[in-house]
């Protein structure tokens, strides 16, 4: 279903003007690169990840329509009108030898406003609202590594997916390009850009919301088509197209290794968003929308300067526009981290994880009905497939994309898990999920190493267990939720001066010390991790609480032996989830719990 939206965009955008006037703000240089998000992170100077910043130079943490209409330049081609704010992740080229990051210069920023849906005069409706005074929103998840759930479902979760496309242009006839989701694999010699497209309907009362996208919401063809009920005022079509020059690296690596990364960690390109923050002229956008709409002259041909109400600034005049950063720290050039410094997100090996074995074991029994989910839908499927195909394999399997830091992943998995069903019960929900930093993370970076982590340990396991309650609470036989725990998440046992030998499972491979404090290593990233699983216990307590009818545990299988390892010893994955197995097929110890393979072990 998702693939529709793919096969139209290109088309609607140019065979449209018969029917819908259409115009574009150019922003050919930025205004500034630096970890400043006034959206998501309002007030805060050092944001998650490095972004590109276009436009109004009133951009700055807190900054407010006010600022934004009083600065004194933009780095767009359209003012005084348009004093908005446009931003996305910065790109970075990852050499393959050196393992540095270099800055990827891009071909700028078009910004496309299109009088679109049901709700447009041209198309009967009442007519489009021009964005008001202190309106924001975002497109897309800076959290995302992979298409998530919904696809076929028609709903908002599958559109916000379409929102987010790739274009990889090639001079050749016979050699392939790309257009779709998610980086392409191949060189760009002909172009790469990147495509947001943004939600066009608002509820007509909020500016924001805490999610920063719940007050809009996308079309039901995403670019044209109808509004929903809940969101029932049209806003102009706002989409970026952003060139990137990727070409200029084409003969420092071999396909289909692609090697750019976004400064959100990201080598998949599933997290490039786009952030807008209006700083338009209410009345001169209105009278765009309403009096610039005339598919007879060249407002028809997305000419901007055909509109009398509108301004377009030589480029020369916009490119001049620049504000300096507030951090002192590298953005461009040669960086052996990513700024922040951000991680670069490694995709594990599935088929070695404990989750997978913990599947494994499942599938062997022929009274299951088991739902193999993660982030990455690749690598999801090729689980599940590798599962049906073994000997011995009686359970249904099926495979559910599921991004835990990704509200609208969860619900459409819900939605997915829920038909598949058929009406029936969940029994057991495992929450496996869970995310180490790679790399040590350096000083002022505490808090998005918080965030990073907590997103999928945390708050992913709150949100998701919550989301499946009601199919859990179909079950006649004592549904279970077990959470995959760590004991350096205990309390009680990182700060003991003594504990019995057998809570060492964890750390039999870790060069530690002999102080009885060996759990807690001096490494930021370890010490986040720590916390993230101290927080899930509080969680399944509270879960357990306040869900009697629910048997809630946490489960400590000991380090494995795995690639994404902590601690790279330990026991092989097929022994450690054996255990997790064991409480999964049947109700073990008492509600709340927190077990290692020894027995009960305190909080």
């Amino acid at each position: 279903m998702v693939s529709k939206f793919l096969a139209s965009l290109l088309v609607a955008i140019v065979s449209s003007g018969a029917a819908n006037a259409w115009f574009r703000v150019a922003c050919t240089t930025p205004l500034v690169e630096e970890r400043l998000d006034p959206i998501v992170s309002p007030g805060v100077i050092g944001s998650n990840h490095a972004h590109t910043v276009h436009g109004s130079a009133g951009f700055a943490p807190s900054s407010t329509y006010d600022d934004l209409r009083a600065a004194s330049c933009t780095s767009c081609e359209v003012a005084p009108q348009d004093m908005s704010n446009y931003w996305f992740p910065k790109l970075y080229f990852k050499d393959p030898v050196t393992g540095t990051y270099e800055s990827v210069g891009d071909g700028g920023l078009l910004v496309y406003y299109l009088n679109r849906g049901n709700l447009d005069k041209s198309n009967g409706g009442p007519g489009l609202t021009a964005f008001p005074p202190g309106f924001k929103m975002i497109s897309g998840s800076a959290a995302s590594r992979s298409i998530g759930p919904g696809a076929g479902t028609d709903s908002q979760a599958e559109l916000a997916q379409a929102a987010i496309q790739y274009s990889c242009l090639r001079y050749t006839s016979t050699t392939s390009g790309y257009n779709g989701y998610g980086f392409p694999n191949t060189t760009c010699e002909a172009g790469f850009n990147a495509r947001v497209q943004f939600p066009s309907c608002w509820d007509g009362v909020n500016l924001d919301s805490p999610s920063h996208e719940s007050h809009v919401a996308y079309m039901s063809g995403l670019d044209n088509g109808d509004c929903p009920s809940t969101h029932p005022v049209g806003l102009m079509h706002l989409m970026y197209e952003i060139t990137w020059d990727v070409d200029a690296f084409a003969d420092r690596w071999t396909e289909p290794n692609w090697p750019f990364v976004y400064a959100t960690g990201d080598p998949t390109g599933f997290s490039e968003h786009g952030d807008f923050q209006s700083g338009w002229d209410q009345t001169a956008l209105q009278n765009a929308i309403d009096y610039c709409n005339n598919a007879n002259d060249s407002t028809g041909s997305g000419n901007t300067s055909a509109c009398p109400y509108l301004t377009v600034l030589p480029a020369t005049t916009a490119q001049t526009c620049k504000i300096e950063p507030l951090l002192s720290e590298p953005i461009n050039g040669n960086l052996t981290l990513l700024p922040g410094p951000r991680t670069e997100w490694v995709t594990p090996k599935l088929t070695i994880r404990i989750g997978f074995e913990t599947a494994r074991h499942l599938s062997k029994l022929e009274h299951v009905h088991l739902f193999v989910s993660g982030r990455n839908s690749t690598r999801v499927q090729e689980a599940t497939n590798l599962l049906k195909s073994e000997e011995g394999c009686q359970a249904v399997v099926d495979s559910v994309v599921l991004d835990v830091s990704d509200d609208f992943s969860i619900q459409a998995a819900v939605k997915e898990v829920e038909t598949k069903l058929g009406g029936a019960a969940l029994d057991v929900l495992v929450n496996n999920a869970g995310i180490v930093l790679k790399n040590d993370v350096g000083d002022g970076t505490l808090r998005a190493a918080f965030e990073e982590v907590f997103a999928t340990n945390t708050s992913g396991v709150a949100v998701t267990s919550d989301a499946f309650l009601p199919l859990l609470k179909r079950s006649t036989a004592r549904p279970r939720i077990v959470n995959v725990g760590s004991v350096s998440g205990s309390c009680g046992i990182t700060s003991s001066p003594d504990f019995p030998s057998q809570y060492l499972l964890m750390v039999r491979a870790r060069p530690w010390s002999s102080s009885l404090h060996m759990l807690v290593d001096a490494s930021i990233s370890s010490q986040v991790y720590s916390a993230s699983k101290a927080a899930l216990n509080s969680i399944t307590v509270t879960l357990a609480v306040k869900n009697p009818d629910i048997h809630v545990v946490v489960l400590c299988p000991g380090a494995n032996a795995t690639t994404g390892s902590v601690d790279g010893g330990g026991v092989h994955p097929s022994e450690g989830s054996k255990f997790v197995v064991k409480h999964a097929l049947e109700v073990t110890g008492h509600s709340p719990g927190f077990y290692n393979a020894g027995g009960e072990i305190p909080w």
